[in-house]
Order: structure tokens, then sequence, then C-alpha cells
């Protein structure tokens, strides 16, 4: 089990390191639908997501002063490491083959505080929520084919039984919820969740949360940081990890490999290996940019590629680039937390084909980074 630290996180790889990775061999079985059925949306409070916090407690506790907010609660952020999934009665759903386990996004929450940050009809799962239980998003129950009473068995024998199937705004799109006593997963947290009784700019509730904070109207993922796993693995796949799960380069399934990492060319860069749904997006940005004559926007030499089997250090969720759907352009020239050099010209003709820009992100800015949005 993986502390996470919730807040963004820059590329940090260069070619020469991705070119040294190697893959190794790994199988997940295939899941199955959901036993859930779809309930009718419920109507849901005004959210509101405040990180990159110190102290995150205390952080809650001035946010309760303020005349907008009916509830906030300290959330923790981490990673578990799934082995296998079985239904009620002991079928088995899904299996990893030995020595590889799927990193599972979990967020660590007090269940009775976290419930009255949500709708009556969202709560109930949450009062069942104690060490040993979990509260399942409806994209990952369907992902493991589990329901209500089925289990999770995770890396080092330990299990968790399924308290419930919530939506996955419900969650804000991880894939399952533990109790914060919970052993079972060791977060790091950094973050605060408000419910709003009317609206408020997020900049107000940053400033009143702690120096340093950025805070954000919860509407699922945005262009102020990367996708989730959640969409990312409904979009482009689950893949399996190798174990142990290293700090920084990690191993992945080869059948996802397989499956999804292709090497093709592309305009300006010639040769590229990223999944396989990147290419047309990428190839219809960087082909609009040379027929306009502005091939010089991005420099070959400076591309600082795009499939990457790394995980984000300190974080412990798998990086975008493990997918194979970011892509670093211009790369020494735009930094990780440095000032942007990028000529808007390119922003905009990547944001045309569905890539959102590092760059715009306000806490942790990564001018180098596009990514393809699930």
């Amino acid at each position: 089990m993986l502390a996470v630290l919730v807040g963004l996180a820059g590329c940090g790889s260069s070619a020469s390191e991705r070119a040294a990775t190697a893959a190794p061999a790994a199988t997940t079985t295939p899941s199955v639908p959901p036993p859930v059925a779809d309930p009718p949306p419920a109507e849901r409070p005004l959210t509101a997501i405040v990180w990159s916090l110190e102290r995150p407690a205390r952080a809650a506790r001035r946010l309760r002063a303020h005349p907008a907010v009916s509830a906030v609660t300290p959330v923790g952020r981490g990673v578990v490491l799934l082995r296998g999934a079985t239904l009620r009665g002991g079928r088995v759903v899904q299996r990893v083959r030995s020595g590889y386990a799927i990193p599972l996004d979990a967020v660590v929450v007090d269940p009775a505080a976290y419930a009255e940050t949500l709708a009556e009809a969202d709560r109930p799962p949450f009062a069942s929520l104690k060490p040993g239980t979990a509260v399942l998003s409806r994209t990952s129950a369907g992902l493991r084919g589990l329901g209500e009473g089925g289990t999770l068995r995770l890396d080092g024998g330990r299990r968790l039984r399924v308290a419930g199937v919530v939506e996955d705004e419900v969650l804000r799109d991880a894939e399952l919820a533990m109790a914060s006593r919970d052993r079972r997963v060791d977060p790091l947290r950094s973050t605060v969740i408000v419910s709003l009784r009317s609206e408020v700019a997020p900049d107000e509730l940053a400033r009143r949360a702690e120096r340093g904070a950025a805070a954000r109207i919860f509407h699922g993922p945005g262009a102020d940081g990367p996708a989730r796993p959640l969409q990312l693995k409904a979009r482009f796949g689950e893949p399996a990890v190798g174990l142990p799960y290293g700090s920084d380069w990690i191993r992945l399934d080869p059948s996802f490999l397989r499956r999804n990492i292709v090497t093709r060319r592309v305009p300006i860069l010639g040769n590229v290996t990223c999944h396989r749904a990147m290419f047309g997006p990428l190839r219809a940005a960087l082909g609009s940019l040379a027929r306009r004559g502005l091939s010089r926007l991005v420099d070959p030499g400076d591309y600082a590629g795009c499939y990457a089997p790394r995980r984000i250090q300190a974080r412990g969720q798998l990086s975008l680039h493990a997918w194979g759907v970011a892509i670093d352009l211009n790369a020494a020239a735009n930094p990780f937390m440095g000032r942007s050099r990028q000529d808007r010209r390119l922003v905009k003709a990547m944001e045309k084909q569905g890539f959102t820009w590092g760059g715009d992100w306000p806490t942790r800015p990564d001018p180098m980074h596009f990514e393809l949005r699930p």
C-alpha cells in the first residue's frame, strides 16, 4: 500500500529514460458488467474542493465559519493494490496473475462527516463504511463486475467488503472510499471537501483555508489538473502493474501494451509511441500546424515523449504517460513549474483536438504537457 499526495504533478521523465524501460509479462481476467441498476439522478449540493493544504484540519475549521459553507471535512487520497475480486457468494470475477496488481485510487474519509457533504440520497452506504469495507464508485464497480457484498482482495492478503456502490461524483471521481481508521491504506492528507449553501468564489475559499491553497467548485475533472485514474481506465483501459510497485518507473501488463501502445508516424515529430487513441487527435493538431506553415512551433529535438511507464512520485497514482495519453512538447523550453514559452497557436491547435494543456494548471503548471481528455 502506498501513500498519495492530492495535488498535481509534473512529467519528470526523459526520452532516454523511457527507451531504457522494458515491459514484463502479466495478465488480468476480463471483468463483467456490474450487477447494479442505474438509479435516478440525485440532486446534489454545490461542492468545492480545496487542496495543497499543510494543515487540513485547521483549514476545515476556518472554512466552517464561512456563511456559504454548510459542511466541510478533511479527506485523504491513497492507492491500494488489487489482486482479485469476488461476488457475494464467492464467485471470482477478477483475478490478477501472480506478481502483479491493479492500483486503485482511494479517497479516505470520516464516514459520518463525509456523508454530511452529500445529498440525502447518497448517504446510506456511508453508514456501513468502517475498517475492512469500501464504497465503490459505479465505474469502478462496473470494471470489476461487483455490487454490494462483493469482496476486493488486496496485495498482502487483506480484503475489503463492498458496503455499497455510488455514482462517481459522490466519491469525487475516486475509485473507492475507505474509512479513515482503516490501516489498509496510508494516505497523505492535504484536501478538504466543502458543501456550499450558495455560490462563492473559489479564490475566496482558498484564501480563507490557508496561504498557498487552491480551490474550485467541483464539477468533475477540469482544466486545473490531470484526469483521474477512474476516467482513464474507463476510456483507455486498466493496466496491471508489476510488484513491488516502485516509486518511479514501473512495469505494466504486456497484454495492455499489446492492445493499446503502438508506434506510428505523425506530422512534424515523425515516429512516436503512444496509446492508439492518441494518433487521430495528434495527427490532426500537428497536421493543421504544418499546413499553415507553423511547423516551427514544435521542435522535434525538444520532444520528451508520450508513453512512459511511470507512477507519480509521492502520489502513487499512475502517470498519464503510463497510459500513453499525454505528450511533452518543447520540453526544455517549458519546464515543469516554469514559465511557459509555448506559442498560443500551438496550444489552440491542441485544444481544438481535445487536448488539455498543463500550462493552464493554477498551482503546479506544466507547460510542456498536453493530455488527451477521456
